[in-house]
């Protein structure tokens, strides 16, 4: 199979702009004048730069338009470990957005549904903040939502009125555990042809990508 069969062309774009050509200018050494140079004489879109110690009016510049071939990028990025991931995720969160949004949902009020069911008991909304990525305010949205559609069942405890328990439906119950049993299809179908050992490697890698960017997010 091609490179260019693997890798999206216009993901490869985006991150051209979104990363790579960022990440080049962010490490030229520029000076006040050589910034304005690039901004007056760069394409939109696609701007220039400048080499190191470059004089403005020289021409001494690296362009870094991309080439007009539309597999050239798709070509060097396919090799990029960022690229993979992030096109991994993207893909990982297409295919789930498009399972839900046949019954209706949306991914995160699938995950808070999820959520409710692995619990299997009644919670509150501060605990399902603990385990989806999403502020208190989004969470009470997404309640009412799923409330609404007779997926979730609240009610307030007679000892304090103000606390309100949540817990799947039966409607909900067996909602989510028919789009588990498709997703667990579906991910059986991602790892074909796969072995044991590669799944292994693969696991290990994420792994340590993911234990050092906590500890980049770590404060000094």
């Amino acid at each position: 199979m091609s490179t260019k069969n693997i890798v999206n062309p216009q993901f490869c774009d985006v991150y051209y702009n979104k990363v790579i050509r960022y990440e080049m200018v962010a490490d030229a050494p520029w000076s006040g004048p050589q910034r304005n140079a690039h901004r007056r004489d760069g394409l939109p879109g696609a701007p220039r730069l400048l080499r190191p110690n470059a004089k403005e009016g020289t021409g001494n510049v690296a362009d870094l338009t991309p080439p007009n071939d539309p597999g050239h990028w798709t070509e060097i990025l396919a090799n990029d470990w960022r690229v993979r991931i992030s096109e991994l995720n993207n893909l990982a969160i297409k295919s789930l957005t498009t399972q839900v949004a046949v019954h209706g949902l949306t991914p995160m009020e699938f995950d808070l549904l999820r959520v409710c069911d692995a619990l299997d008991r009644e919670c509150t909304a501060t605990e399902l903040v603990r385990f989806l990525p999403v502020d208190p305010a989004r969470i009470s949205r997404l309640v009412n939502t799923l409330v609404d559609a007779g997926l979730l069942i609240r009610r307030r405890t007679l000892e304090d009125r103000r606390i309100v328990m949540l817990r799947l439906s039966e409607k909900g119950r067996d909602l989510t555990s028919r789009i588990m049993e498709d997703i667990t299809q579906y991910n059986a179908g991602l790892i074909e042809g796969i072995g044991p050992d590669e799944l292994q490697v693969f696991l290990q890698v994420t792994s340590r990508i993911i234990a050092n960017l906590e500890a980049l997010a770590e404060p000094e």
